[in-house]
Order: structure tokens, then C-alpha cells, then sequence
């Protein structure tokens, strides 16, 4: 669960600064 989290997160992050 933890590792999914992280990734999820990790995703999350990545889709706002591309989106700015």
C-alpha cells in the first residue's frame, strides 16, 4: 500500500507541474 501511495503521489505531483 505504501509503495502504491508513494507512486500515486509521485504521479500526482508530476500531472500539477506539468499542468503549472
Amino acid at each position: 500500500m505504501t509503495r502504491i501511495g508513494k507512486m500515486l503521489r509521485c504521479f500526482v505531483v508530476a500531472l500539477f507541474s506539468v499542468k503549472g
